[in-house]
């Protein structure tokens, strides 16, 4: 096998068309799932690259890259179970990572793939990070509640109120959000402070909640509840086939909230880190 490997910002039809035949395929073979963020064909961006694999006029190997954090890459690989094929994929990511100059390569892997996880550990190289849960709207079980809050689209002015809610902390060096996902979010204010915000993205008639969080010093106030089901309540409203979200394993307090409100466990995706050394 002669592997052609090639690094693109955007894919054309035939290859999405290419990448999505080899992640279906794989999905029915070995009985897992891929992390791979809605609309992640849809546009170019500047913090997203795609790595193909071609076997001749075959596409054996796919790999979906971000860097919205600048020292981490976030990448989910999609591949047939061949060793060789990973291996290849594994050096060209190495190469890349040194010369976009980031330190640490986060590859998302679902739990069920014994293949992935038994070669990530056998490089001493990758090193278990953390894990989080995918999960569905069981549309059955949503109970709707009244909500008096008032959510409102985000404004450029707040980006940095944003990311310093995402991030736990405010820092004069964090990345703020970028116009597309400014768009897509909003928030709650008091007294024109953001206490709150929320991103949707949408696919056909799936969407997927993002970027959800409450001011640390107003949690335990319900605030988290009425903004969900306000925002699910809306998402039904326009007849939203598939609703879903994604928390960490050890959120316990965010996960029973999901749970409480209807989602339900997918699939849980565990991260291995590699990092880069100079």
């Amino acid at each position: 096998m002669t592997l052609k490997p090639i690094i693109k910002k955007e894919l054309c039809a035939k290859e999405v068309e290419a990448v999505k035949r080899l992640k279906e395929k794989n999905q029915l073979r070995y009985n897992i799932e891929y992390k791979l963020d809605l609309g992640f064909f849809k546009e170019s961006h500047e913090k997203v690259s795609h790595l193909l694999c071609w076997d001749t006029d075959k596409l054996v190997g796919y790999v979906a890259m971000s860097s919205f954090n600048l020292e981490e890459l976030e990448v989910t690989i999609i591949t047939k179970h061949d060793r060789a094929i990973l291996d290849q994929i594994n050096r060209i990511l190495i190469e890349y990572t040194k010369e976009q100059n980031i330190q640490t390569t986060l590859w998302i892997i679902d739990r069920k793939d014994n293949f992935s996880i038994s070669y990530v550990k056998e490089m001493n190289r990758y090193k278990y990070r953390f894990s989080e849960y995918a999960m569905t709207l069981a549309i059955d079980k949503f109970m709707p509640m009244p909500s008096e809050i008032s959510l409102q689209p985000a404004r450029e002015k707040d980006t940095k109120a944003i990311a310093s809610l995402e991030n736990g902390e405010f820092t004069e060096k964090q990345e703020v959000l970028n116009k597309e996902d400014l768009k897509k979010t909003l928030v709650l204010k008091e007294k024109e402070n953001v206490i709150a915000s929320i991103r949707i993205e949408k696919e056909g008639n799936s969407y997927g909640i993002y970027g959800f969080v409450v001011r640390a010093d107003f949690r335990g106030q319900g605030l988290g509840r009425k903004i969900l089901s306000q925002i699910i309540q809306q998402l039904l409203e326009k007849q939203a086939k598939k609703i879903y979200l994604e928390v960490e394993s050890t959120n316990n307090i965010a996960h029973h909230l999901y749970q409480s409100i209807g989602f339900v466990e997918q699939t849980l995706f565990d991260y291995y880190a590699y990092e880069i050394s100079e």
